[in-house]
């Protein structure tokens, strides 16, 4: 199921077995909170969380916990975080056992932000936690509501935007926001251009978005403004180019956004605006730009010029490759 089905499953009932699994920490975490506020009474003894790396030693005292009766509360509730047994692992543990049959008096909770194949045959309920445009949009109206402010869905649209759909970022500006705005009641595109900053790797998008277009001034202005907010010059030159080689990764390959994301690392949502950026470029104008990039790195690598040059003849080159 969907992140945004959790709460009202929750409402008809308790599962025995949950995989939380996606690449948006925040919302695991929120998801292991609203099972355990449905279910476990008294936290402090009848809630336990163990990281995967310890399960080697843990596991008897997890299975003890999983069997045992809850004290004055509905439920049990173990979690175990970014935990990928093998088969193998799961049979030796005695987990494998027990998620053929659960018991009704606990539940057990695996917080993953990657997918595990021997976990997806156990039959668990599985709990899409990776984040999309309508969740984050939903979310930061329903905080703007609880906060007696009012906010249209394009500039809600535009707050997740500039955060990457990143949860964690989203309740931080969400947090600026609501204080700014206290006063006129509204939360408006003013505001957020005012208060809101703009993920860098965001910029990066909007910059190479500025080139594609030819809008060449636009894109020197983006620069220019990260540089002036004192972004490292190296930073910034290893995100372009990271940008580029995401780019021509993503154009030559026919694989799912979901497998990209985990292969190179980043969430699926920057994949998804990679993958439209893409069509703006021929693939071998983008493989150009990426060489150029790479004869630079090597350059300032060997000595042979300044960090200031790399940064913007590696820019300069991709506006009239």
């Amino acid at each position: 199921m969907k992140y945004s089905e959790l709460k009202r499953s929750l409402a008809n009932g308790i599962e025995p077995v949950y995989i939380l699994t996606g690449s948006d920490d925040f919302l695991r975490n929120y998801a292991v909170s609203l099972i355990k506020d449905r279910c476990v009474s008294m936290p402090d003894l009848n809630f336990a969380s163990v990281d995967g790396e310890n399960m080697s030693i843990a596991a008897e005292s997890v299975y003890t916990s999983l069997v045992s009766f809850p004290f004055m509360s509905d439920k049990r509730m173990v979690v175990l975080k970014e935990y990928y047994p093998t088969a193998d692992e799961l049979k030796k543990n005695g987990l494998a056992e027990y998620l053929k049959n659960p018991l009704e008096t606990s539940v057990l909770a695996f917080n993953n932000r990657k997918d595990c194949r021997a976990l997806e045959k156990a039959g668990a309920v599985t709990v899409d936690c990776n984040p999309d445009m309508a969740l984050c949009v939903g979310w930061i109206c329903n905080e703007a509501k609880k906060n007696s402010l009012s906010v249209s869905p394009a500039v809600a649209g535009k707050i997740a935007e500039y955060s990457l759909l990143d949860f964690t970022k989203i309740n931080s500006e969400l947090g600026k926001l609501i204080d700014y705005c206290a006063e006129s009641g509204t939360i408006d595109m003013k505001a957020v251009d005012e208060v809101v900053h703009k993920d860098s790797e965001y910029q990066v998008y909007e910059m190479v978005e500025r080139i594609s277009s030819g809008n060449f001034d636009d894109a020197y202005s983006i620069l220019t403004d990260l540089l002036s907010k004192n972004e490292s010059e190296q930073r910034l030159f290893i995100s372009i180019y990271s940008h580029f080689r995401r780019m021509l990764h993503v154009a030559v390959s026919d694989a799912k956004n979901s497998e990209l994301a985990e292969v190179l690392g980043v969430k699926e949502y920057a994949v998804k605006m990679t993958r439209m950026q893409t069509r703006k470029f021929p693939v071998k104008r983008i493989k150009s730009i990426c060489e150029k990039f790479s004869f630079y790195d090597a350059a300032f690598k060997r000595g042979d010029t300044g960090l200031s040059s790399v940064l913007w003849n590696g820019v300069f080159s991709a506006m009239i490759n």
